[in-house]
């Protein structure tokens, strides 16, 4: 099943990547000359082999972020309530994506909003996402459902997705948290989605 924490790390270590332009280090992965899949799948790569857990990852770029001190686009403030998440903010936004006070990418702002959607369980605020560098704001949204339905184990939150590709995946990514048989992937209306389900519960 897809790594929704994994792909969104690696959106904002892309975006962060075109924010940063050229450094007097040479970055991990460069960009000039390597298509936006290409970039995934070296990133990815480096990450899978990386003998350090997500958060330390995200702390190490954060160092790094305020060692570049990047010319970054100044935006509204995050749409949350800072007297109600407030520690939610701190903890999940502050210290990895608005490093400083500034704010280093869209796709940065729709990790913290569907970090804090998922600590909380509360599935309100994946409407809150918007559209960023990578994605537009329906597929963004899904993804945060996605990894609630994931973490809930609850099918009826995939009803809030009206795409049916990404409707049939959460239903899909559910099945396997409730390590449901593979033959229910046959229950699904496009060949697309029974295929991966298949992938995923057949493993």
């Amino acid at each position: 099943m897809k790594n929704i924490i994994k792909v969104s790390f690696l959106l904002l270590l892309l975006s962060i990547l075109v924010a940063c332009g050229n450094t007097s280090e040479k970055p991990a992965v460069d960009s000039s000359e390597k298509t936006l899949p290409e970039l995934m799948e070296e990133l990815e790569e480096q990450i899978d082999s990386a003998e350090k857990t997500m958060p330390e990852l995200m702390v190490e770029l954060g160092q790094k972020m305020e060692e570049i001190e990047p010319e970054v686009p100044q935006e509204e403030p995050l749409k949350l309530d800072p007297e109600k998440y407030g520690e939610l903010i701190d903890k999940y936004c502050k210290e990895y994506f608005l490093l400083k006070g500034k704010y280093i990418g869209r796709s940065a702002e729709n990790v913290c909003y569907t970090d804090i959607a998922k600590a909380t369980e509360d599935i309100s605020l994946c409407e809150l996402i918007i559209d960023d560098e990578f994605f537009p704001r329906e597929e963004n949204v899904a993804n945060c459902y996605i990894a609630i339905a994931e973490l809930k184990k609850d099918i009826s939150i995939c009803e809030n997705i009206p795409d049916l590709i990404n409707h049939e995946y959460c239903r899909a990514a559910v099945w396997v948290e409730l390590k449901k048989p593979p033959e229910i992937c046959d229950t699904l209306k496009t060949e697309e989605s029974k295929k991966r389900c298949h992938g995923d519960l057949d493993e």
